[in-house]
């Protein structure tokens, strides 16, 4: 028994070894395809159309746009119509232009493009935006400041006023010395 897992232990060590050599001579491509073909149409295969060569990224649809990390950054591009989707190898495939950041239509016409991380970097600002929504809150944080503005003019005035009133203090301590050294001379 133990020669024949042994045997399997070895066939393992050889399947992992060549699928480890094929991801590394398709640069990617094979557990990308896998992920793809795994998610059973939750994720799209996008081909990004680079100058020299293509490369391959897993991309997935969100409320009407393709979204997918390139560069350890997330990009967001509209999704017009479903035109520039084509089967292939039993998963569905888009192609960009990486320079554009364009849909490719499958007669590999450019759609217009245009920056899609800071698209992304404003579409998830907009959606995180704190918003005052009525007058009522408005006039509430218009008091709140004012509250604020009327607090420092008081403390500040407060606190001049308790420099002056340390000075007449001293001023009448000194004279109450002196009149009281007056009162001793006098009585003596």
């Amino acid at each position: 028994m133990n020669v024949i897992l042994l045997q399997a232990f070895y066939y393992a060590i050889v399947m992992a070894l060549s699928v480890m050599f094929l991801g590394f001579i398709m640069k990617g491509f094979l557990f990308k395809f896998l992920k793809v073909k795994m998610s059973f149409g939750k994720y799209v295969l996008v081909k990004l159309r680079g100058i020299t060569r293509d490369f391959f990224e897993v991309g997935w649809i969100e409320e009407g746009f393709l979204v997918y990390k390139s560069n350890k950054e997330e990009k967001r591009v509209s999704l017009d119509d479903n035109s520039a989707f084509y089967r292939g190898v039993g998963v569905s495939w888009i192609d960009i232009d990486e320079q554009k950041s364009a849909i490719c239509k499958t007669d590999y016409k450019a759609i217009e493009g245009f920056d899609s991380v800071k698209y992304n970097n404003l579409y998830k600002r907009a959606l995180t935006r704190p918003v005052i929504a009525s007058n009522k809150e408005k006039i509430i944080m218009t008091l709140l400041v004012g509250i604020a503005i009327a607090i420092i003019v008081l403390a500040y005035m407060v606190y001049t006023q308790d420099a002056n009133i340390q000075a007449i203090q001293s001023g009448l301590n000194s004279v109450l010395t002196k009149m009281s050294s007056s009162v001793d001379r006098v009585a003596i």
